[in-house]
């Protein structure tokens, strides 16, 4: 193995080529560093009779050795290790680092890191979905969506941006936020609302969901047991179940939402009745194809 060891940093330069025997190569770095020190002083910082020397002799203590690239040596580090045969090797001002050292130093930032990561809170504002340092917190370091979003069918949008629909998880989640301000540590609503959450905002006579929305039931006289309140399903309800049984028995949900999507379509002048519309078209074809095994 042959190293070229060099001193550039000022004249008198120097370079050496050195072959390196098997103990330095398995050996630190720092017999190379001893090395061009001894040559570079026995050359330049050596009186010769009358002459005096050219140069203050090199301390190696004040130098460490760093590669072509700049990677610092450690000068305890392995020769063969971190050598290529046929480096070139320099020596280069400063005292160097033991891999001790270099070692404390990246535990205390690993231990910084997870100190300031065990005080973060993560924000509940609609679509963040970041963790904050509350002492870092300001006006600027949020950007979030001001309500929370809508899962209808296939589409998925935040209900403070109507205009921006994605069809994919991914698309969705690339929508950016349209308000920008702090961080918040507090709940800020419901984490999402539904199809019928977005027909009783547009008509409030619209049949409300199965589940109550997720809101307690307004206290009430128990009803007489000739009259008992029933469930109120909805067209789209409807085809969203439909659709769920037709997929578990290997009907592609893609097939599904192109033909509901043809019905809905030539039917849009419909209004408010389009979705019991398909449901009975939907409901013919498949008599069709039934009568037809």
């Amino acid at each position: 193995m042959k190293v070229y060891l060099h001193y550039t940093e000022a004249e008198p330069n120097l370079t050496i080529k050195v072959k390196l025997p098997k103990k330095w190569r398995t050996g630190p770095t720092d017999n190379l560093k001893g090395c061009i020190v001894d040559n570079y002083n026995k050359k330049h910082a050596t009186a010769d009779g009358d002459t005096p020397a050219a140069v203050t002799p090199f301390d190696a203590a004040a130098y460490h050795l760093t590669l072509k690239d700049g990677t610092e040596l450690l000068s305890d580090a392995v020769v063969q290790d971190c050598v290529k045969d046929g480096a070139d090797v320099f020596l280069t001002s400063g005292p160097s680092k033991t891999v001790a050292e270099v070692k404390a130093v990246e535990d205390a930032k690993e231990a910084a890191k997870k100190e300031k990561e065990s005080k973060l809170i993560s924000c509940k504002n609609f679509g963040c979905q970041m963790k904050f340092d509350p002492a870092e917190n300001n006006d600027q370091a949020c950007v979030y969506h001001v309500a929370p979003p809508i899962f209808h069918e296939t589409n998925k949008w935040w209900s403070c941006c109507p205009h921006k629909k994605g069809y994919d998880w991914e698309t969705f989640q690339a929508i950016r936020g349209c308000k920008v301000g702090r961080h918040s540590a507090e709940k800020a609503g419901p984490k999402f609302l539904g199809g019928s959450d977005v027909r009783a905002a547009n008509d409030p006579s619209a049949p409300k969901r199965i589940d109550g929305g997720g809101q307690p039931a307004a206290p009430s006289a128990a009803p007489a047991a000739s009259n008992p309140v029933g469930k109120v399903v909805t067209p789209l309800e409807k085809l969203l179940v439909l659709r769920k049984a037709l997929i578990s028995l290997g009907v592609p949900g893609a097939e599904f939402d192109r033909a509901r999507d043809i019905i809905k379509t030539e039917h849009e002048s419909k209004g408010a009745e389009v979705w019991q519309i398909v449901c009975e078209k939907l409901s013919e074809h498949f008599v069709d194809a039934l009568q037809k095994v």
